[in-house]
């Protein structure tokens, strides 16, 4: 056997091994090449096929060991791990059980911060000795990258991104109107931008927003003879100061954004203004109203300027908003044609640059810089490209005290960006993953990071909570006819406690979901302890409002865990937020069972009598050959399942993945649809007495909420209001829950109270544990789409319309009162 070799240097992987049996060395080949690409060591689970590949393919006739190791590195570029940025990260006890960047993770985050690229092999030996799990050795290794020549590259990708560098790529010339534009001068005005930020960040290193009004620039011959300077006789890059009196001055007097940012033949003050409102101001421009083009139209006087015309355009009341915010600042450019070259005249006429900022004026570019460089926003703006950068996503509302102190820092540092860039990297929301929610529906998006979910666990992580809750409500309906719902609610919490904690130290799908299943087991007697007590408390004509007031008064528990819990979540993070519960589940129980009294002081308390096993099944069957039950359990099954899969599971996930917002944007809107909920219970409560019919209200209510469910369907990625209104009115509309139990108490007498309300509430449950888990098939198989949504929210509706269809042959009631403890075979209830 020959020696085998590993090229595996920093500008790419030479791979050499003797012959295709030699697995060692293609083994050490492909690690050594793996974990380049995958900026970790490889496993041996992702080592071993590779090496087969590779081998396997040397082995057929004709191939070589070279041909085998050419399909194992394809099959390394075309792993995810090479294509993405895996950043999954593990709680961290230091601090407060936030999620930390692994010293892998933190090795990738970096070279990709810094280098735009992969980790170099000292990074990636300082990540294999942990040297980055703390805020100074991620400091200490900033540092050698932001000094080796790799960063001015980082740096050029950032700049291409920042000042939007495609247009100047993109941008097309009448080669008539403009003939020096050509593919060499396109060239230098990028590479001339890139070295005006690289300069400043790294050699001056001085203030950075001084590139907004300075004279330095960078030129070779051809875009000197642009900028009006003496050439040199040379292709050559050199750095030049223009003179104290030229109209031109700082990075909008580049030719790469003013020649980026104008039409074929003309300029373009609209599309500059909007550039610098968005890119420098951090102001976004709203968009068109409906209906309008933006579109100058022809000129009636070919000679007029472009001011004349856009102050025209502007006297239509719709396009006067938006213009005055962007044509005020474009104007200031008016003195540089559309490919950047300086002029006095515009269509014979002398050009007008004077504009303002907000008020402050200005006359010319140079002057416009300054006034831009004292805006209070241009430093913060700034920060906030970079970070969002950084983090490769935008920066959302938890993000504005990290943001709020970086800004702080730049401006005391004098604005330096490589200050701002060594601090940030070291930052702890740079070093930790942040979470800002304690409800599954709000945090869906922190809990799938976090805990490496997919849209299948996470929805099985909503449909296990009630799983459990099903599977255990034979058993508790008869602890409630034996022991009463004091002692089996108090009991039973202890086991809620337990899951809370579990949730609270969870590392996976598998902790998550086995923790919910528990937390489901320890809250099955609470819900229907409710309905069991209210039966024996209230009379039957109040006890769909009765039922109504408890459960409105129960789910401030739903607004508890969204908007409340924002501050303890983003405060103390969501695992503390966990631990919080288990303690406050505790306090309940406990209340609970000192308050909470089983029968009215009128009612004598009987002894339970201890049932034979005999007499057990033959109560369970008395409970599932009740006459009208089973219409009742169809449409159970649909009706408070679909509203809590939307407000309690996939609302959150919905209004992130369609509509971007944060933890704490996601947070109100849960809570609005939370408040939505109680509000309908609340009407829905006495609705049965003034309709004398349950049946009716009930179907009332499916067919609004269904028409609900059907416009979020039908409706592309509706306006974020008109989404909130039709998930706050459904949520609102679907709350006919307590009806559909009140109805379903009355068909069991009290001996079988308890095993009555928990048959009826077992389709509750099993409808919450396959809606929630349905709806993440549908998310994952249509990829965290407003479509996959659509079709989600289309599913929902059908379930209800489908409920009903069975629920319509079931007996109504709205007065009578439970049935007694006659004989069976006879009516139960009273007829429809």
């Amino acid at each position: 056997m020959g020696v085998c070799r590993s090229d595996a240097g920093e500008g790419g992987a030479g791979l050499r091994a003797h012959d295709g049996t030699d697995t060692t060395c293609a083994s050490q080949a492909i690690s050594a090449l793996g974990q380049r690409a995958y900026r970790r060591p490889l496993t041996t689970d992702e080592t071993n096929p590779l090496v087969t590949l590779a081998t396997t393919v040397a082995g057929q006739p004709g191939s070589t060991i070279t041909i085998g190791m050419q399909y194992a590195v394809s099959a390394i570029l075309q792993s995810p791990n090479f294509l993405y940025r895996v950043e999954l990260g593990a709680p961290s006890a230091a601090d407060g059980g936030r999620t930390k960047y692994n010293s892998y993770e933190m090795a990738s985050r970096l070279a990709s911060t810094l280098w735009n690229t992969v980790p170099d092999s000292m990074l990636l030996d300082a990540a294999g000795k942990d040297g980055l799990s703390t805020a100074d050795g991620v400091k200490a290794e900033a540092q050698r990258l932001m000094a080796d020549p790799h960063a001015q590259q980082g740096m050029a990708a950032f700049v291409d991104d920042l000042y939007a560098l495609r247009n100047l790529r993109d941008a097309q010339r009448d080669p008539t109107l403009f003939p020096t534009f050509t593919e060499t001068l396109r060239s230098a005005m990028q590479t001339e931008l890139e070295m005006r930020v690289i300069d400043m960040v790294f050699t001056t290193r001085g203030d950075y927003l001084s590139l907004l009004d300075d004279k330095t620039a960078f030129v070779n011959d051809e875009l000197a003879m642009l900028y009006g300077l003496p050439t040199a006789g040379s292709t050559a890059f050199r750095k030049v100061t223009l003179p104290a009196d030229s109209p031109r001055a700082g990075i909008l007097g580049s030719g790469a954004i003013l020649a980026g940012l104008a039409l074929p033949e003309r300029t373009g003050p609209t599309k500059r203004g909007k550039y610098i409102r968005e890119t420098l101001l951090c102001e976004p421009i709203p968009p068109p109203p409906a209906g309008v083009i933006p579109q100058l139209p022809p000129p009636s006087d070919p000679t007029a300027t472009m001011r004349t015309r856009l102050t025209l355009h502007r006297t239509s009341p719709s396009c006067t908003a938006c213009h005055a915010l962007m044509d005020p600042l474009g104007f200031g450019l008016e003195n540089f044609d559309a490919i950047g070259k300086y002029r006095t005249l515009e269509n014979g006429h002398p050009v007008d640059a004077t504009g303002n900022l907000d008020g402050a004026a200005f006359d010319g570019l140079a002057q416009m810089g300054t006034v831009l460089r004292s805006a209070a926003v241009s430093g913060p703006c700034f920060v906030g490209k970079v970070y969002m950068n950084a983090q490769s996503r935008e920066a959302v509302q938890a993000d504005a005290t990290i943001l709020n102190s970086l800004a702080s820092g730049f401006a005391a540092s004098g604005n330096k960006a490589d200050q701002l860039l060594l601090t940030m990297v070291s930052s702890d929301p740079f070093r930790l993953s942040q979470f800002y929610r304690v409800s599954n529906s709000v945090i869906a998006p922190e809990l799938t990071r976090d805990l490496g979910l997919s849209a299948r666990q996470l929805g099985w992580a909503g449909s296990a909570f009630f799983f459990a809750l099903f599977a255990v409500q034979i058993p508790v309906g008869m602890w409630f006819d034996r022991y009463g719902a004091r002692r089996t609610v108090a009991v039973l919490s202890i086991l809620a406690m337990v899951g809370a904690l579990w949730i609270a130290t969870a590392v996976d799908a598998f902790d998550l979901i086995a923790a919910r299943a528990v937390v489901g087991v320890g809250c099955a007697a609470s819900f229907m302890s409710v309905v069991f007590l209210c039966s024996r408390w209230f009379p039957p004509a109040r006890l769909a409002t009765a039922l109504s007031w408890v459960f409105a008064a129960s789910n401030i528990g739903t607004l508890a865990a969204a908007t409340p819990l924002a501050w303890i979540a983003a405060t103390m993070g969501w695992r503390n937020g966990f631990l919080g519960l288990a303690a406050v589940t505790v306090l309940v129980a406990v209340a609970f069972y000192a308050i909470v009294r089983d029968r009215p002081p009128d009612q004598p308390l009987t002894p339970a009598r201890r049932e034979s096993i005999r007499e057990i099944m033959k109560g369970l069957l008395d409970v599932w050959t009740t006459p009208g039950l089973l219409p009742l359990l169809a449409m159970h099954f649909f009706a408070y399942a679909t509203m809590l899969t939307v407000l309690g599971v996939w609302g959150g996930p919905y209004l992130y993945d369609v509509y971007k917002l944060d933890g704490v944007e996601r947070g109100n809107v849960l809570l609005a649809m939370g408040l939505a909920q109680i509000l309908g219970i609340l009407a829905y409560g006495p609705m049965d007495r003034l309709l004398r019919s349950r049946k009716k209200v009930v179907l009332s209510g499916v067919a609004i909420s269904a028409l609900l469910l059907a416009a979020l369907a039908v409706l592309p990625q509706p306006a974020l209001g008109v989404a909130v209104v039709l998930l706050t009115a459904f949520c609102f509309f679907c709350a006919f829950g307590t009806v559909i139990v009140a109805q379903g108490r009355t068909l069991f007498p009290d001996r079988l109270a308890g095993r009555g309300v928990t048959a009826v509430n077992m389709a509750q449950c099993l409808g919450l544990t396959v809606l929630p888990a349905l709806v993440g098939y549908i998310v994952e198989a249509f990829g965290n789409s407003d479509l996959a949504y659509r079709v989600a929210f289309g599913v929902l509706a059908a379930g209800l319309v489908l409920g009903a269809s069975v629920y319509v042959r079931s007996r109504d009631s709205a007065t009578s009162s439970p049935a007694s403890d006659r004989p069976r075979g006879r009516r139960v209830g009273r007829p429809a």
